[in-house]
């Protein structure tokens, strides 16, 4: 009987949907993961921690899959709050996870360099090889908010790069083997040219702080 592989997909940010970078990095895993045969779960690890057992139901939802991915921004340089007390107690609790566990992280930043992931990875990794997790590998991508603001680069040249490199580890994550350094390359790319990325920051800036002035001066006329 072939059955399906199961992985745990672990958003770490307080915000969901389309408008969370890291969900939408997690949800483009799921699907590559589908077309092989993995089936995935995804779960916010922000709302968990919402729930007084939420270490307890951690270690269920882990020991229910095969292997567990994170999928975090960065936050002053490292992975978020969430990822680090998660990380703190399943090192504390690992001798009531069943079977070894393989470890895939996803790391995105709004620096238009993947570099500034750096530290992030880092810390996967080690943690990775102090809980006993085998590491599948560590993606580090720039440019995150352009996941948010182009989902439908990924269909398009723009964003083949990112699509490929989902495919790739998707194909690895499923046989249960390390995803090739090429794909940790290939998504580590810019998204799109750098000064281009950096005009539309800029311009979204001018455009909320108008936005702003705007609506102070209708609450003053209002008053």
């Amino acid at each position: 009987m072939n059955t399906k592989r199961k992985i745990l997909i672990l958003i770490s940010s307080p915000k969901q949907g389309h408008k969370c970078a890291s969900w939408i990095a997690g949800d483009m895993l799921a699907k590559a993961l589908a077309g092989n045969n993995v089936e995935s779960t995804i779960i916010n690890l922000a709302a968990l921690m919402n729930s007084e057992k939420w270490e307890e139901n951690l270690l269920c939802a882990i020991n229910g899959h095969e292997n567990v991915v994170f999928s975090s921004p960065i936050n002053n340089g490292g992975p978020p709050s969430f990822v680090i007390r998660a990380m703190d107690s399943l090192k504390k609790n690992m001798s009531k996870i069943n079977n070894s566990k393989g470890m895939f992280a996803i790391s995105n930043c709004g620096f238009p360099e993947a570099r500034q992931n750096n530290s992030a990875v880092n810390i996967y990794r080690q943690f990775a090889k102090e809980s006993g997790f085998s590491c599948l590998g560590v993606f580090a991508i720039g440019m995150g908010p352009m996941l948010m603001y182009g989902r439908g680069l990924v269909l398009t040249i723009l964003g083949l790069n990112i699509k490929k490199a989902f495919s790739v580890a998707a194909k690895a994550i499923a046989r249960g083997e390390a995803v090739p350094k090429r794909a940790e390359e290939l998504i580590s790319k810019p998204i799109i040219p750098v000064g281009m990325y950096v005009f539309k920051h800029n311009f979204d800036i001018f455009k909320n702080e108008i936005m702003f002035k705007l609506k102070g001066i209708t609450f003053q006329a209002e008053n």
